[in-house]
């Protein structure tokens, strides 16, 4: 059964104490919905603590004021028994919180916000909207529910939660509705110029540098549907870099005319590999990313695969190439990797 905002909020109203989970990777949206649902709540005398798995990437910390995100690495078992409700944000599964999820005990309470067509309604309370362009849209709906005025810094973050996952408001998840949503945070004192400045425009030196070397690996399959690109630990250590700043890479490869699938391989250890999966029109890629544990949107979606990098790419591009043969049946045969003009392919 699908709960609705106002049974989040009813559950929000009855606690005491909430923990807000940031999901691995956490992007805009991510981000932005977790720091704006945790004023209202403290502006309700709650006692909130903002938790993220992985370090809040440099392009989105210009979001936190005195409310900031604290690393799991501070969180123990004993720490996160003191909050009574645990709130999932744009999680698909319970262990998008990666090992926070093994601290979950029996009597915490689970409150899941969601709009991935893959959750897996894992809470007590499964708010899941697949037609909202972002969680930000709903954490809007939740905080007027709990009857909170929205402030300044409220609204810049649900604006740029709602920004990010619409991709500037370019993706087909832009219903009309976003623009009358987006509007209202306008009105709010969000302002966009300052948000898409600071989120697309203040880049690091060291993040060009690591979309330099990722460029370098950049490979397609021979009729062109299929791109990617890969980026080994070596190479980010080289660039003077972080994970954070391979954040946004993965579009250079949908964004090559005639390219379906876009995507890109992160070596996060000897045996591990996160892999971005991005589609223009037609394939679902979330149904690639669920077959290796993974999920997200029909267009964007992710995973990780536990294998070491050159195999990860092996395994993965084989079976985007596979799904772009499925959608596009004049596409061509083989698996060509080299670059334009291999071998056959799609």
């Amino acid at each position: 059964m699908l709960d609705s905002e106002g049974e989040v909020a009813s559950a929000l109203m009855r606690a005491q104490s909430c923990m807000i989970l940031c999901h691995v990777m956490p992007d805009g949206d991510a981000i932005g919905s977790s720091l704006a649902l945790a004023r209202a709540l403290t502006r309700l005398g709650k006692k909130v603590k903002l938790v993220s798995v992985d370090p809040v990437p440099e392009v989105y910390r210009f979001l936190e004021s005195e409310i900031r995100f604290e690393p799991a690495s501070t969180i123990t078992r004993e720490a996160m028994g003191l909050y009574e409700t645990l709130v999932f944000l744009d999680c698909t599964h319970k262990d998008r919180i990666g090992s926070l999820a093994d601290l979950i005990g029996p009597n915490h309470f689970i409150v899941n916000v969601d709009h991935h067509t893959t959750n897996s309604f894992f809470g007590h309370v499964n708010y899941v909207d697949r037609d909202a362009a972002a969680v930000g849209e709903q954490v809007l709906r939740i905080i007027d529910r709990l009857g909170v005025s929205l402030d300044e810094d409220m609204a810049k973050s649900l604006y740029a939660a709602i920004l990010t996952d619409t991709g500037s408001f370019r993706y087909e998840n832009t219903k009309p509705r976003v623009f009358r949503v987006a509007a209202r945070l306008l009105e709010a004192g969000a302002k966009p110029s300052e948000i898409s400045e600071a989120i697309y425009e203040s880049r690091s030196f060291s993040s060009l540098k690591v979309l330099g070397l990722a460029l370098t690996t950049l490979k397609t399959t021979a009729a062109g549907k299929v791109a990617w690109m890969t980026m080994s630990r070596e190479m980010l250590v080289d660039a003077g870099g972080s994970e954070s700043d391979t954040e946004g890479i993965i579009n250079y490869a949908r964004a090559i005319r005639g390219v379906e699938i876009g995507l890109f391989f992160r070596e996060v250890e000897a045996s591990t590999t996160r892999v971005g999966l991005r589609s223009r029109a037609v394939v679902d890629v979330s149904m690639i990313a669920g077959e290796f544990g993974g999920g997200g949107h029909p267009r964007a979606a992710g995973c990780t695969v536990h294998l070491p990098l050159k195999e990860a790419e092996k395994v993965v591009v084989q079976r985007a190439v596979r799904a772009v043969r499925e959608a596009f049946p004049d596409a061509g045969g083989g698996t060509g990797t080299g670059g334009e003009g291999g071998d056959g392919g799609c």
